[in-house]
């Protein structure tokens, strides 16, 4: 028979409690607060999570649960995009990074969906070079479902510029 579920030293609500600390505070791992579980422990778990699509699954599971309690579907008929031009850190690699030519600046753009409760749908990061017509300019859902998944009911998309065509 095999064995699952947690039987290690630490009750799984004292990591998520660490999870959500470190997201909150944005402090390192290793300087959790000794009253949490240890950072090893607690990075194990956010990886595992990370990467097996855990973490992915809850947050969808919370926003379609505060979508339904608001009488809305579970998934959004409309998302609004938005993207900021950010810079990159010092020792953040060229390849990932870019040059925004409109604001003449290096660095990364990180684009955000969310419907119209605020709730979050994704976040997506690239280079600042690509244009925020490349993902806005297509109709609505053509180009963000394939990028966003779960949302692929939405019809309709706003954002905070006219879209254009490419090459524009």
């Amino acid at each position: 028979m095999r064995r699952t579920g947690h039987e290690g030293k630490y009750q799984m609500r004292e990591i998520v409690n660490a999870i959500l600390y470190q997201s909150r505070t944005g402090c390192q791992w290793a300087y959790l607060p000794n009253d949490l579980p240890t950072s090893g422990t607690v990075y194990y778990y956010f990886g595992l999570w990370r990467d097996d699509g855990t973490d992915q699954t809850v947050h969808d599971l919370l926003r379609w649960q505060v979508r339904e309690k608001k009488k809305r579907l579970a998934d959004p008929s409309l998302v609004v995009l938005d993207t900021q031009s950010v810079h990159a850190a010092a020792g953040v690699p060229s390849e990932t990074t870019g040059r925004d030519a409109a604001k003449r600046m290096p660095g990364r753009k990180r684009g955000i969906a969310v419907d119209v409760l605020g709730l979050i749908i994704a976040v997506v990061v690239v280079t600042t070079s690509v244009h925020g017509s490349v993902w806005r300019c297509a109709p609505a859902g053509a180009i963000t479902t394939s990028r966003i998944p779960g949302t692929a009911t939405f019809r309709e998309q706003l954002t905070d510029t006219p879209a254009r065509s490419v090459g524009q």
